[in-house]
């Protein structure tokens, strides 16, 4: 009886300690008004494969294209905020995950409405951005990364 105790607290553990985990991955801080100041004026970006970009474009940044992590991450799309400097930081930090090291475009999101910042969330230790919902604007830019 007392064997079976002892696995139950350890299975259970160790969920809680990836629930733990999972959430501190996701982006949870609202954006401040500094972070919001940068992403009005220089726009948001998003890796992708050339081929999905022009779709993105025309439809707008749809979560659920590629499978969530985990349920957290359920309907969000996830950028960073166009900054010149840190740009090839960003690239290189989506380059060393799986499949992304593949991604050969970049999304880059203008003319972001203020309505649309209260709906999005950031990460402070590398500035990702997520956004809940289909992220589209009327100034959406593809650029080749090779």
């Amino acid at each position: 009886m007392e064997e079976y105790i002892f696995w139950g607290i350890f299975i259970i553990s160790i969920i809680l300690f990836r629930l733990i985990l999972e959430c501190i991955h996701i982006p949870r801080y609202r954006i401040s008004d500094d972070v919001k100041n940068q992403i009005l004026n220089n726009g948001l970006i998003h890796f992708t494969l050339w081929e999905r970009a022009s779709e993105i474009q025309k439809d707008g940044l749809v979560p659920g294209k590629r499978k969530a992590m985990n349920i957290f991450e359920k309907n969000m799309v996830w950028l960073y905020i166009n900054n010149a400097e840190e740009f090839q930081q960003k690239c290189d930090i989506v380059h060393s995950k799986g499949d992304r090291r593949t991604y050969n475009a970049v999304v880059i999101f203008k003319n972001i409405e203020e309505k649309q910042i209260k709906h999005m969330r950031y990460r402070k230790k590398d500035m990702a951005v997520v956004y809940r919902g289909i992220l589209s604007t009327s100034n959406v830019i593809i650029e080749n990364l090779e």
